[in-house]
């Protein structure tokens, strides 16, 4: 069964972006051949149209950069999302971050998820101003790439609008056995 969830194309675009600015154009050839043909011709189709790309394409280059560059580990891919974060966040958040106070942008959340994702929802549990506490429901489609991509975007969006030491726990993860994913985030 085929899902309708989709992700921003310009995350995609991020990611090849950071490939390419990692390891070259052969970095990208790479990844391009441990994708089928079918996924290849999808994916440019995509990027050339700069429109929202299936959920399923970006669990499948979250796995394929995992095991490529990621040692299996999906701390790789959070760290690319940093990367990611830093040039491809919106006007309005770029505004936000300008204000220098983490815990404005963090209560943004639940919004920002929206602006990238089609499907599930964010809903907090706590915000103050040096902590936030929040669970997804019904994002299961992007795969764990979606709980990777919030811990990078996490670290990297709360340090731009001035949080220091920023730590993502990741509690409870859906991929995991767990009844959905909890991630509690605390900033200086």
């Amino acid at each position: 069964m085929q899902s309708n969830a989709t992700i921003r194309g310009t995350i995609i675009k991020g990611i090849i972006d950071i490939i390419e600015k990692r390891f070259g154009r052969d970095g990208v050839k790479q990844l391009m051949e441990n994708l089928t043909p079918a996924e290849q011709t999808f994916l440019v189709e995509y990027l050339k149209n700069d429109s929202r790309v299936p959920a399923e394409t970006l669990c499948n280059l979250y796995n394929r950069i995992k095991e490529l560059w990621g040692e299996g580990q999906k701390t790789y891919y959070s760290e690319l999302m940093q990367e990611i974060a830093e040039q491809n966040i919106n006007t309005f958040l770029k505004f936000l971050i300008s204000w220098g106070l983490p815990s404005i942008v963090a209560n943004s959340v639940p919004n920002i998820y929206k602006y990238y994702f089609n499907q599930g929802q964010v809903f907090m549990v706590s915000n103050t101003n040096r902590s936030i506490e929040f669970y997804i429901k019904g994002g299961e489609a992007y795969g764990e790439a979606l709980c990777a991509g919030i811990i990078g975007w996490g670290r990297q969006g709360l340090a731009m609008a001035g949080a220091k030491n920023v730590q993502v726990d990741h509690t409870n993860c859906i991929y995991h056995g767990k009844e959905r994913c909890y991630f509690k985030v605390h900033w200086e």
